[in-house]
């Protein structure tokens, strides 16, 4: 039986009764060996002309998939089922549900989305489900600006009509096709239970910095919506909201524990020692412990290496049961291997306001202090008074170079808020985005970023600390003592 999604308003019932009625055929043939522990996700993507990357994520890894005119085919090993993400930009993202053996293949316009979503082969209407419960709960990529910049209130209100929509979309399904799928009706529950406890967690941190309000303090009823209750079942690492959960659980009493201990918070990798120290501490299912250490270890490890944590590196080398973790790792570091403390920093030149062309190599003898940012990134735009107050506190200091490098693609957009802010430094447009060469030569994937070059003109940190933490003032201080 074959069956499609295509939705622009909520008719969960109108949908499920295709189910049952449709003959539709997919357009690509899904012809799959099934005695294997793969699945298999093929699709097509109408772009209009637009570029766009193809990520997908398990509780495993994540990679980017390489497609041709927006034709790609994904196969990936898989032991047990799972929810799976392909995120296509910065707003679309699409989860599915998958057992080993699955082949699946999915279509849609890149600029009609997700109206012009087609879902073909195996657990479609399990996928059918899943996609409408995404789409009620606005799960996309990456930070989801408008929700977290939302005042309190309308914030808990939105969350809260979001419990409601899905409980009455699982309602419809439920009287259709009962509980035929335990699993993926257990996957589901909580998919939406730890999506929503999530995004009630993050959202005190989330709405400070989109809204630069730091004086924000939750409400009681916030904090009785958000109340940590973890259950350690390591099955539900299979969903993705399950581990965001966990994940942003971490972070908090990270922050937590670094407004305590005032040591700590001037490490200059205050915030990974904090999180490792509270996994230790909060978790007690191995597996759990294990895949958090990864996750700590592999956003470390991809923009710095194993620099300054060799010794919970190779700890957990020794230690982890999970041979895919321990490869991943190791693949990372060899990638970022000319990228090493002390290797010959790749150089780049660009534009400032003025149209005068600065290039990286002409400030050597100078410790270099850089900003990568750009005007629609919120968590960017919070640090930028911070880094003017770095930069005034070594304002004495010419030894030191602060340099702002924007990746904007809307050239305007940057030129107006350098001007409107009046901001100082050396401020320059990278061409290009996210393609641009310090994207690129930096293995830059988010931002804001932060490097720091020495005066031979060598890599220090690839990912320094932000300019608002106090392990920044340290290092630049500890730079300066040196001399």
């Amino acid at each position: 039986m074959r069956a499609f999604f295509r939705i622009r308003k909520l008719n969960v019932f109108i949908v499920l009764m295709l189910l049952l009625s449709s003959s539709l055929s997919a357009e690509v043939p899904l012809i799959w060996n099934r005695a294997n522990n793969k699945i298999k996700i093929t699709g097509k993507i109408e772009t209009g002309g637009t570029d766009i990357f193809i990520i997908y994520s398990t509780k495993n890894q994540n990679a980017e998939i390489s497609h041709q005119n927006g034709f790609f085919e994904l196969e990936l090993a898989l032991e047990e089922p799972e929810i799976i993400s392909l995120a296509f930009s910065s707003n679309q993202r699409i989860e599915l549900f998958v057992r080993p053996g699955d082949a699946i293949n999915i279509t849609f316009d890149k600029h009609d989305f997700p109206g012009s979503l087609l879902i073909f082969g195996d657990r479609e209407r399990e996928n059918i489900m899943l996609a409408e419960l995404t789409r009620i709960m606005e799960v996309t990529p990456f930070v989801n600006i408008e929700l977290f910049g939302m005042e309190e209130s309308a914030f808990i209100e939105k969350t809260e009509a979001m419990l409601a929509e899905t409980e009455a979309a699982l309602k419809k399904y439920a009287a259709h096709y009962g509980d035929d799928d335990i699993l993926f009706t257990r996957y589901v529950g909580n998919y939406i239970n730890y999506t929503l406890a999530h995004y009630r967690q993050v959202y005190p941190q989330r709405y400070r910095r989109s809204t630069g309000d730091k004086y924000y303090t939750p409400s009681e009823r916030l904090n009785s919506l958000t109340e940590k209750i973890i259950i350690e079942e390591a099955d539900l690492l299979n969903i993705p909201a399950y581990r965001n959960y966990l994940f942003s659980i971490t972070e908090e009493n990270a922050l937590d524990l670094l407004t305590r201990d005032s040591a700590l918070s001037s490490e200059v990798y205050s915030f990974f020692l904090a999180r490792y120290q509270c996994i230790e501490k909060d978790f007690s299912n191995a597996t759990i412990k294990d895949y958090l250490k990864y996750k700590v270890l592999r956003g470390h490890i991809s923009t710095n290496g194993a620099n300054g944590i060799e010794e919970f590196y190779q700890s957990f080398l020794n230690e982890s049961v999970n041979e895919m973790y321990k490869n991943n790792l190791v693949n990372i570091i060899k990638e970022l291997e000319p990228l090493t403390i002390d290797a010959p920093t790749p150089d780049f030149t660009y534009p400032d306001i003025d149209s005068f062309l600065h290039s990286l190599s002409a400030y050597k003898g100078k410790y270099i202090y850089i900003d990568v940012w750009a005007t629609w990134c919120a968590p960017c735009l919070a640090e930028l008074p911070h880094f003017e107050k770095l930069m005034d506190s070594y304002a004495d200091h010419p030894e030191i170079i602060f340099m702002g490098v924007s990746i904007d693609e809307n050239s305007s957009a940057w030129r107006k808020m350098v001007i409107n802010k009046k901001m100082r430094g050396v401020q320059l447009l990278a061409e290009g985005g996210w393609n641009s060469k310090i994207s690129m030569d930096y293995r830059i994937k988010g931002i804001p970023r932060y490097i720091l070059i020495d005066k031979n003109g060598g890599i220090l940190y690839l990912n320094a600390p932000r300019p608002s933490s106090e392990a920044a003032k340290k290092l630049l201080k500890g730079l300066l003592e040196m001399e």
